[in-house]
């Protein structure tokens, strides 16, 4: 049985209207490998264009059970470290993924901003049955590595296209007791 909503979405299809707002509203979130079935808009399984809504840097992400809620831990935008260049022992990344139909090959990169270096590449696959699907996906990546201090950006690509990225900082800080670094006259 359809909802109201469904129903008149297929009324306004039919009539050629493009997608609302309203249609692409949440009915369930997906972390990890959970399962959602849904009714497809169109028979077609070409891929549609992927949508990333958001990345979350976090320190980890735990699902509560039988809910589609997730608890966020520790969230950041910038990393101190004691030296360079290091490895960063773990980083959660979380990102939402909808307006999409069909398989995806999807890479997570960690790229330093300063020389354009993808310095990690982790690949997903992502299969989703019907735009009105929002889908959380996440990500550990262990032992980071960080040649040095700057800027970097986490960039989600699909089927080898950008769909979303968001900048996060490294920045280099001494031990409590450790001298400060000698300054130029």
């Amino acid at each position: 049985m359809k909802t109201p909503l469904e129903k008149s979405a297929n009324v306004w299809r039919q009539r050629g209207a493009k997608q609302t707002a309203l249609e692409r509203a949440p009915f369930r979130t997906l972390v990890g490998n959970d399962k959602l079935s849904a009714v497809p808009v169109s028979s077609s399984n070409a891929p549609e264009p992927l949508t990333c809504i958001a990345i979350i840097l976090c320190e980890a992400v735990y699902k509560v059970e039988a809910r589609s809620n997730l608890i966020i831990i520790n969230t950041f935008h910038a990393l101190g470290v004691s030296q360079f260049p290091c490895r960063f022992p773990k980083i959660t990344v979380l990102y939402t993924v909808t307006n999409g139909r069909g398989r995806y090959d999807v890479r997570l990169c960690v790229v330093h901003a300063g020389s354009g270096e993808t310095i990690l590449e982790v690949p997903d696959v992502i299969q989703l049955d019907s735009p009105l699907i929002i889908a959380d996906t996440q990500a550990t990546l262990r032992d980071v590595p960080l040649p040095a201090a700057g800027k970097y950006w986490v960039e989600i690509r699909a089927n080898d296209e950008l769909i979303g990225q968001r900048p996060f900082y490294v920045n280099q800080i001494r031990r409590q007791g450790e001298p400060r670094a000698p300054t130029a006259p």
